[in-house]
């Protein structure tokens, strides 16, 4: 009990660390994770650093998460557009290293999934007919609902399309930019 949060029970799921004990090297397993899950960078991780998730528990705030078996980290509810379940392994991306040195967290990050982002609006972009009244000033909800993604990802990816020439970014939305016929066979 000495290892235990609480007493556990045949059938369910707990989190626990697995580890030597110090007396006899006998495998020990415990669920008091925070005592050997640190809080704080100290230098371990930097930004759009892809990193191996634990989905360990939720907050008001989102969900926390082990790091590389390592450090505690927190995923944003507005950023996770997907059912997280408790133990759950994922995939995920170091997206800010807070003052505190606390760690933000994202699912979606780096050049993949804003190209992936980006064919997803081109896509609705052609789907109809060229133009989206939704930019980067519209509201979270709109952005999610439509796209399934967070608002600070549709502007990395509409900043990226506005960049290469794919979009124009006008007052009441985006629009796509007709490429002449010799253009679209590079």
């Amino acid at each position: 009990m000495a290892k235990q949060h609480r007493p556990m029970e045949v059938g369910e799921r707990y989190l626990v660390y697995v580890y030597l004990d110090d007396l006899d090297q006998r495998p020990t397993a415990s669920s008091k994770i925070d005592k050997f899950v640190k809080d704080e960078n100290e230098g371990t991780f930097k930004p759009e650093q892809q990193v191996d998730l634990i989905i360990a528990n939720s907050t008001e705030l989102g969900f926390k998460a082990i790091i590389n078996h390592s450090h505690w980290g927190l995923l944003f509810k507005q950023d996770v557009f997907q059912r997280l379940s408790f133990g759950q392994s994922k995939k995920g991306f170091i997206t800010r290293i807070r003052p505190d040195d606390r760690i933000n967290l994202s699912l979606q990050g780096g050049k993949v999934t804003r190209d992936k982002y980006s064919k997803i609006i081109m896509e609705f972009l052609n789907k109809e007919g060229g133009f989206a009244a939704v930019h980067d000033k519209s509201k979270p909800e709109v952005i999610s609902n439509l796209f399934g993604m967070s608002k600070a990802a549709f502007k990395k990816a509409i900043g990226g399309l506005y960049k290469s020439g794919d979009i124009v970014i006008e007052k009441t939305g985006i629009r796509l930019v007709e490429k002449e016929s010799g253009d679209e066979q590079e």
